[in-house]
């Protein structure tokens, strides 16, 4: 009926159609997968979310002029369990990333105050990347060759020139779920995660190349979120403005990213056989506890022996700066050492426990982390085999169930091994 008042009043009054498409998100639900209404004191006011509101605050509002008094008692019970210290504020732009992200076809939309943290959390990550770059960038250097980039710049300008062409599809299909997941993952995993770690010892070197392409990207990227988060991209686009020297007077004012032929695709394999590499060492790493400080003795065997050799020593220097490895071996065949391995699609990575571990303590906590995981797996499979339940779940939930057992059965296997491992030491 809204949409129907202003194209009413508009030709009354303009005798034009304002718009031609009516984009219609899915009916909000709470937490716990009710419509949100008045009566049941269950609304959540956008701008409490962005503001944030005491406990005292929120049961006044939610208290306040219902049509049946005699359920306040129950509704204070409820907000008080869902929300004991009232709600944080979170600022527009992480309502607004959160909304976009939630906003799926022909669905309802379950609200989770855990994604609004998320995407809160997305926002200071953005933020903090810009400071990084800006306190390593004084002004904006002369753009590079393309003979003259890092594999790494390489990789981050085709890794947003697939951006671009998603977003840019993802925007003309009215997706913005799926654009606001695009975007996430560039700027969390591709620019944040990676490609500033990995100009880190460059800066450090002055690597114009670097400096060039850190800014050049963000100003980009800020661009791509602005329609989703027009806020902090507006004070980042301001703050880039001097140094690069742009023009118009506000990112309103500059023109959406379009796609270019800037792709290096034969940089995509290399790199994400660098990830692998790095991801399987910081995994066990993690897993047995060992100190960042200590620089592990690392191994690679198996696999395509030339092209993993030759990766080895191409990108062996950045590995060791990554994971924080002494410098690394390729051999073609497994090392005789007691050692922790990890598969990769790629390659085995070795790590010899000698002196890393102490034996009865790692024992005892892969036994006990075993044990966790051998309990899931057998109540899920438990579940699993119920033919009442198979037939009458949805199928998507039948389908993540499933595939959470294999993980699990795969992270079993994967700790009998390292026993096998530990019991030779």
């Amino acid at each position: 009926y809204w949409v129907a008042r202003m194209i009413m009043m508009s030709l009354y009054c303009n005798q034009e159609i304002p718009f031609r498409d009516v984009f219609i998100t899915g009916l909000i639900r709470d937490e716990h997968n009710q419509k949100m209404s008045k009566s049941k004191g269950n609304v959540i006011d956008p701008l409490d979310l962005v503001n944030g509101i005491s406990l005292e605050d929120l049961l006044q509002k939610r208290t306040t002029g219902l049509m049946q008094p005699e359920l306040a008692e129950k509704i204070k019970k409820n907000t008080i369990k869902s929300f004991p210290e009232g709600i944080s504020a979170y600022g527009t732009d992480a309502v607004r990333f959160t909304y976009c992200a939630l906003a799926t076809t022909g669905r309802d939309v379950r609200f989770d105050l855990q994604r609004l943290e998320g995407y809160r959390n997305f926002c200071n990550k953005l933020w903090n990347a810009a400071r990084f770059v800006l306190s390593q960038c004084d002004s904006l250097p002369n753009k590079p060759a393309p003979k003259e980039l890092h594999i790494a710049d390489r990789w981050i300008y085709n890794q947003l020139e697939l951006t671009k062409t998603e977003a840019n599809k993802h925007i003309g299909q009215y997706r913005f779920d799926l654009l606001a997941t695009t975007l996430y993952e560039f700027v969390w995993r591709d620019y944040c995660d990676w490609y500033i770690e990995l100009c880190k010892k460059r800066l450090q070197q002055g690597d114009l190349c670097a400096q060039y392409t850190l800014m050049d990207i963000l100003e980009q990227t800020v661009r791509l979120l602005h329609p989703i988060t027009p806020f902090i991209t507006e004070a980042i686009w301001q703050n880039l403005r001097k140094p690069m020297q742009l023009k118009p007077a506000s990112i309103m004012l500059s023109s959406y990213p379009k796609v270019t032929n800037e792709r290096y695709s034969e940089v995509a394999e290399p790199i994400q056989w660098l990830q692998s590499i790095v991801t399987g060492i910081r995994t066990m790493r993690a897993e047995m506890h060992i100190s960042p400080a200590i620089k592990l003795p690392i191994t690679l065997a198996g696999g395509d022996s030339d092209h993993n050799r030759q990766h080895t020593q191409i990108h062996g220097e950045l590995i060791a700066q990554l994971a924080k490895t002494e410098a690394i071996v390729w051999q073609p065949t497994p090392p005789t050492d007691v050692c922790a391995k990890y598969i990769t699609n790629h390659v085995t990575i070795y790590l010899p426990l000698a002196g890393l571990v102490d034996k009865d303590t790692e024992i005892n906590r892969v036994n006990k982390a075993m044990r966790k995981i051998e309990k899931q797996a057998q109540k899920l499979a438990s579940k699993l085999a119920n033919t009442y339940y198979c037939d009458n779940a949805p199928k998507e939930i039948i389908s993540t169930e499933r595939q959470q057992l294999k993980t699990w059965q795969a992270s079993i296997q994967h700790y009998e091994e390292h026993l096998n491992v530990l019991a030779r030491l």
